[in-house]
């Protein structure tokens, strides 16, 4: 069974999710509004459903070598409960769905992920884009509106960070991830708290 890469991008407003192959990939970028799937855990509810047939379509053809996901943005002052309960779904669906050590994510801290692929932790949205069509050809901008673009291609880098962590490719920028991030990262967390 081949192995493949998955990127996490959670969001309400616009949930990307890469799933990368030896071959190609699959993005896709899912808004989730309050307005079609309600509030507070409803809304969770059906993150959690969606996500769990992603994973489990997945695995039906593909070994899932590796996890990354976004980690959060600490100085951010709004929407830091909501987005602590959207990870906590995610990680979730994550530990009942694959096995260990993949269950645990490796959490990319957004100017990680923009130094991964444009060379500095501070690049703007667009630069991310233009960086991910310059590496590896891939226009997310042609393909989607500019809202999904950004998830989209914060998704695909995440999964190549995740190929990156799982994989012992010389490329510079995958040797300093790896270098640089904690590998299944809550897994090593509740070590420590053991």
């Amino acid at each position: 069974m081949s192995e493949c890469w998955i990127g996490i991008d959670q969001s309400y407003s616009g949930f990307g999710l890469s799933i990368l192959r030896p071959h190609g990939h699959t993005t896709t970028v899912t808004a989730f509004p309050p307005g079609s799937y309600g509030s507070g855990v409803d809304r969770l509810n059906a993150i959690g459903r969606w996500l769990t047939e992603q994973i489990t379509h997945t695995r039906h053809g593909y070994y899932v070598a590796h996890v990354c996901m976004e980690g959060y943005a600490y100085g951010a002052s709004h929407g830091r409960e909501e987005a602590g309960e959207l990870g906590a779904v995610v990680k979730t669906v994550l530990r009942m769905t694959l096995d260990s050590p993949v269950c645990y994510p490796t959490l990319v801290p957004p100017p990680t992920l923009k130094k991964f692929v444009s060379g500095t932790g501070r690049a703007p949205k667009d630069i991310v884009i233009a960086s991910v069509k310059g590496l590896w050809g891939i226009d997310f901008a042609k393909e989607m509106t500019k809202a999904q673009a950004d998830n989209a291609a914060d998704a695909y880098v995440l999964a190549r960070i995740a190929k990156a962590m799982s994989t012992r490719g010389d490329e510079p920028r995958d040797v300093r991830m790896r270098q640089t991030l904690t590998p299944h990262t809550e897994m090593k967390r509740t070590a420590r708290a053991a």
